[in-house]
């Protein structure tokens, strides 16, 4: 087991790390470089939580590395770093925040709680850093419903929040909360889950950037 000890007062333990070797994509008609973002992926000690934080994180990896090919490659890729805290939270003015965030551009955290949060998650971009925070409670029961995509769908969105302004694929992330101040193939329906309404295509736009503002009514 690994401590980070790149972040005073630190005290969690790194218990896993899913990552794939970077590769450069090159071609006339893909010309850049993969761009890599870093997920510290956060959950509280309890009997189970390392293996469900580790499906979890795979989950949103594999996701995120599909859902942004272009031309049949990924032009993201994403390393989960897989972390175990006691206690993963703080209070910022009155409000229970995560604990650790991620202020370099390419960073992010992600804590998976058993706390009542009062929704499925949140996340953003803020001035001390990237960091979004998922209910693992919702996670299980959209899981149990067969609801969309499952749960990866709540990961997604809420890591979404913190490449709010991020430029990816030519484009700066604009809220994910937004899909309907824009035009995008596939809306609503997706093959993954099987017509239901679903985010997958509008996630998709996001991190390919084939998506424009739609037009205002004349």
């Amino acid at each position: 087991m690994e401590g980070d000890g790149c972040r005073p007062g630190f005290h969690g333990t790194r218990i896993s790390r899913l990552w794939a070797s970077e590769t450069a994509l090159a071609s006339p008609i893909f010309p850049f470089q993969m761009k890599t973002y870093i997920v510290d992926v956060f959950h509280e000690d309890s009997s189970d939580a390392v293996e469900f934080a580790e499906k979890a994180a795979k989950k949103l990896k594999e996701h995120i590395e599909r859902l942004s090919e272009i031309d049949g490659k990924p032009s993201l890729q994403i390393e989960c770093r897989i972390y175990q805290e006691e206690n993963p939270f703080h209070q910022d003015h009155g409000e229970c925040k995560p604990r650790y965030n991620r202020p370099k551009t390419g960073f992010s955290s992600l804590t998976i709680t058993r706390e009542s949060i009062g929704r499925y998650g949140y996340g953003g971009s803020y001035p001390d850093g990237r960091f979004a925070c998922v209910a693992r409670r919702c996670m299980e029961e959209v899981d149990e419903n067969h609801t969309g995509n499952g749960s990866v769908d709540i990961t997604i969105h809420e890591w979404l929040h913190t490449l709010y302004e991020d430029e990816v694929n030519g484009k700066r992330i604009p809220c994910p909360d937004d899909e309907h101040r824009y035009a995008y193939d596939g809306k609503y329906l997706t093959e993954e889950s099987g017509g239901q309404h679903g985010w997958v295509n509008w996630y998709r736009a996001l991190l390919t950037g084939k998506y424009e503002p739609k037009a205002r009514p004349g």
